[in-house]
């Protein structure tokens, strides 16, 4: 099953009980918060084994964050929030954000593309 969880210093250790030949895959990403207080991660893309390698780099600017990552899919954010704007390559992007689990989605085409996300 899918799960988004973000920790902190005090979850500094977490219990993984798994099947018999079973296994579980974890991610860890830095998150960043914006001068509005909104905290942010890029997952890279969702379906992907190898989510985080989507992500070319990530920096955080005064409004929030911008990203370049590579396509086609499913590209996730953790937000604590979401965001007032996304934009893709320099235009406004649809996206889609999932409150209950804090994952703020977008599609990319194939290729490389920059993203920007601001909040407030």
């Amino acid at each position: 099953a899918r799960t988004l969880e973000v920790l902190d210093a005090r979850d500094a250790a977490r219990d993984a009980r798994l099947e018999p030949g079973g296994f579980e895959l974890v991610a860890l990403r830095r998150i960043a918060t914006a001068r509005s207080g909104a905290a942010w991660a890029p997952l890279g893309l969702l379906d992907m084994l190898n989510a985080g390698g989507a992500v070319v780099g990530s920096s955080a600017t005064p409004t929030g964050g911008a990203v370049a990552a590579l396509g086609p899919g499913a590209f996730g954010f953790y937000a604590s929030e979401a965001p007032s704007a996304l934009s893709l390559d320099g235009a406004p992007a649809p996206y889609t954000y999932d409150e209950q689990r804090g994952l703020l989605t977008v599609r990319l085409d194939e290729g490389r593309h920059e993203l920007k996300v601001e909040w407030g």
